[in-house]
């Protein structure tokens, strides 16, 4: 019971049939549900809807059978919040082998999943600094599979091929299969480090006989390790070297002269240095063994000669020893070597043989790495910033377009009162009495019948407008024949094409749409309006439709100037109109933008198509209803 209730881990004791029985204070504390809400019922309410089904079949079919069942699940919590957990179940069975219990384990590895997607979102910026090193690079996560490598590690590995098809466990595969021992290192590589927070350094063989050094550091984002960067480095002819001088001691000369690798011989007591090739006295700017012998420059703070001679005592005592240090030339130039200390018997006297490759490049690549990551910490941080910054100003536009729809909606709705008053007492006006008005009155009367309707039905597009963007306007949708609504628009419209002397010209077939009958009358009457006030004196209106598949569009098109294309994006914006072009024509710019708008609703698109001195043409296409669709 101590350590049901003491765990980190959420546990949850279930029936057979998986009923919860008990549940210990972490499930509590993850996933936000008392143990008095749970208990009688399913785990299934952790369920998130974004686990495969197939996951859970897997699951069922696992534990039904006895055997136990582990993987990862993304889950929610109470209050909604997503997270992740690591479920290990097992069965419980009784004497006759029945299952009578379930016991789930699920620790909480949201951050480590967190941190694993934060890893892989910074490769991109990797990718340069991998490719400038001459060294195999290969990046595994926290579970051990390769995420990604450098073009250097494909060399190494010859696996060009598997690389190319972006097969990580391929190119894991083929690098193992060249290895001198099978499954040689094997965990080391694909498998969770023995201790995570440490580096490593060995060597490997090949079975072709190359030899690489491997050095490895945990991969972190802020303190979280969420993966293992590894480096090969070809040591191939260093340990040949080192193999030839074991060899003979006659070869050993020779090869210990014209090593390109620095070569020292240490007395195993005193440290004290023998010999030394060319190549390790030229490495400190020097003209000879004995200006190497005679000096100690070379050893730069915090190392000094007592430090080189304790770590020669260590080879002597415990054979070899491998390290990075950092030397002095003559000219005061610092530089890194990796050394390698080694027993041998030269002449029948046990020596120290020191072998030194200069590793600056390296180290540089490797401080590049470092700055790279704190760089790309920063760029996590700015971008979070910046979101943080977004979402701020969507808010304050939501928050203003809802007061500028709630002013309109106010504004129209106290405009419409005193133009309904308006035109009342015109309407008395104008009806006949004991007191007849005179012809001037007459015309003014119906100038503000004229006038006063005019500006109630812009009341109206703007009070309408206004529903639809606080999503307050419902629609009927219904069978609509579009003939008989094109036919009673025409007649409407037709009074003001005959004052301008503008014919109309309406082609309809018999097409059934699905549609709202009054906001389609609507749209249809602010185009055709619209073609007749935008056109010139004794043009021409044509209204046509045609089928694409299931769908009909509907085009009405004008014999006007035509609008510049610089001009056509704006058109659908509210309250835009392009009086530069258009003065002295009556309009309020809400027309098109809520003829947009309804057609929208009803499932459609409108476009506009216009060329100077021709003309325009809207269209806009619906859905045809299900009697016509099946008739087509």
């Amino acid at each position: 019971a101590s350590v049901f209730e003491a765990s980190a881990a959420s546990i949850l004791i279930t029936t057979a049939s998986g009923e919860i029985l008990a549940a210990n204070p972490a499930f509590e504390q993850i996933t936000g549900y008392s143990r008095e809400e749970v208990i009688g019922i399913n785990p299934r309410i952790l369920k998130s809807g974004l686990n495969p089904q197939q996951t859970y079949e897997e699951l069922w079919e696992t534990i039904s059978r006895g055997a136990v069942w582990r993987g990862e699940l993304q889950n929610r919590k109470k209050s909604g919040e997503l997270y992740w957990e690591a479920l290990a179940i097992s069965p419980v069975v009784d004497d006759q082998g029945r299952i009578t219990h379930f016991i789930g384990v699920a620790p909480d590895i949201t951050e480590a999943k967190l941190a694993e997607q934060a890893l892989r979102a910074s490769f991109s910026l990797l990718d340069a600094t991998l490719d400038s090193t001459t060294d195999g690079i290969l990046v595994v996560d926290r579970n051990g599979k390769a995420a990604k490598w450098n073009r250097a590690f494909i060399d190494i590995w010859q696996a060009p091929a598997v690389a190319a098809a972006g097969a990580e466990e391929a190119v894991v595969g083929q690098a193992l299969a060249q290895l001198a021992r099978s499954g040689h290192a094997l965990t080391e590589v694909i498998g969770p480090h023995p201790d995570p927070a440490a580096g490593s350094l060995d060597q490997i063989e090949l079975a072709d006989g190359r030899v690489f050094e491997r050095y490895s550091q945990p991969q972190r984002i802020g303190e979280q390790i969420v993966g293992r960067v590894w480096c090969f480095h070809d040591v191939t002819r260093q340990k040949r070297t080192e193999a030839e001088l074991r060899a003979s001691e006659q070869q050993f000369r020779a090869l210990f002269a014209n090593s390109p690798v620095s070569i020292l011989v240490h007395d195993r007591e005193s440290g004290e240095i023998i010999d030394a090739n060319a190549t390790a006295w030229k490495a400190y700017g020097l003209r000879s063994l004995q200006e190497l012998q005679a000096s100690d420059f070379w050893l730069a703070a915090p190392y000094s000669f007592a430090e080189a001679l304790s770590w020669i005592r260590k080879a002597a005592a415990h054979g070899k020893q491998q390290f990075e240090w950092r030397n002095r030339r003559r000219d005061g130039e610092l530089f890194w070597e990796q050394v390698t200390l080694s027993r041998v018997s030269i002449g029948g006297v046990e020596r120290i043989l020191a072998t030194a490759i200069d590793i600056s490049d390296r180290k540089r690549a490797e401080q590049q790495l470092a700055e790279y990551g704190e760089h790309l910490e920063v760029l996590v941080d700015e971008r979070t910033a910046a979101l943080t910054q977004a979402r701020t100003a969507i808010a304050d536009a939501q928050a203003a377009n809802a007061a500028k729809t709630e002013f309109l909606s106010r504004m129209s709705h106290e405009l419409r009162t005193p133009l309904n008053a308006i035109l009342g007492f015109g309407q008395l006006l104008a009806l006949p009495g004991d007191a007849p008005l005179s012809a001037q009155q007459a015309d003014n009367v119906q100038e503000i019948l004229r006038a006063g309707r005019h500006l109630l039905e812009q009341v109206n597009e703007v009070l309408d407008l206004a529903r639809i963007e606080s999503g307050r306007i419902e629609l009927s949708l219904d069978a609509v024949p579009l003939s008989s609504v094109v036919a009673e628009c025409v007649a409407l419209v037709r009074p003001l094409a005959e004052a301008r002397g503008i014919g109309i010209d309406a082609a309809i077939d018999d097409s059934v749409l699905q549609a709202d009958p009054t906001r389609l009358k609507q749209v249809i009457l602010n185009l055709l309006s619209n073609a007749i006030k935008y056109n010139r004196e004794h043009g021409t209106v044509r209204l046509g439709s045609t089928r694409e598949g299931e769908r009909l569009r509907v085009a009405v098109t004008d014999s006007g100037r035509g609008i510049a294309s610089e001009h056509l994006p704006r058109l659908f914006q509210p309250f835009e109109r392009l009086e530069s072009s258009y003065e002295g024509i009556e309009g309020s710019g809400v027309g098109l933008a809520l003829s947009k708008r309804l057609v929208e609703m009803m499932a459609g698109s409108i476009r506009v198509d216009s060329r100077i001195g021709v003309g325009s043409t809207f269209s806009f296409d619906l859905p045809l209803a299900r009697v016509a669709a099946a008739t087509a």
